[in-house]
């Protein structure tokens, strides 16, 4: 069960990142350079607002905090394995 959760959700948490970054390229602004390779990865997650059009900034921003916290799940359940596994000795 712990195996499930921990692959569901690195699966979904992953795909709404990558999700939300080709979403943030498909809405880039006119007035910034293109995205390219000098481009962080954090600095458009930390400020959205500078990147990417107006009307879609929620909607990336919504898909970011999913895919962390999905990704945030799957560690936990890592967390969780260890401890059943190797902390409690029954």
């Amino acid at each position: 069960m712990i195996q499930a959760a921990f692959l569901i959700s690195l699966l979904i948490g992953v795909l709404a990142l990558v999700a939300a970054i080709s979403f943030a390229r498909l809405n880039w602004r006119s007035d910034i350079e293109p995205y390219s390779r000098r481009t962080r990865l954090h600095d458009l997650a930390l400020n959205l607002d500078d990147y990417v059009l107006p009307e879609v900034v929620t909607k990336v921003r919504v898909l970011l905090i999913a895919g962390i916290i999905l990704l945030v799940i799957a560690i936990g359940t890592l967390v969780c394995q260890f401890i059943q596994d190797f902390l409690i000795k029954e």
